[in-house]
């Protein structure tokens, strides 16, 4: 993934994997007018429960990136 970016002429900047803190604990719900459902879909709890499923297994990372584009 870092050499497909950096040949499209991004430099990365930072990388770091933020699984061990990601928030595990709280659980999406699709009540209310406003929340995360609205833009991710009906089954959006579906997949925040199989993520954090993945996330035990430890078949998901959580992965945080930040590049700039270089001119």
């Amino acid at each position: 993934m870092l050499a497909t970016l950096e040949r499209a002429g991004f430099r990365i900047i930072t990388l770091g994997d933020d699984s061990k803190v990601v928030d595990k604990g709280s659980q999406p719900t699709r009540t209310g007018p406003l929340g995360g459902w609205l833009v991710l879909g009906e089954d959006y709890p579906e997949r925040v429960a199989n993520a954090r499923k993945s996330f035990a297994e430890n078949r998901l990372a959580y992965v945080k990136l930040v590049a700039e584009r270089i001119d």
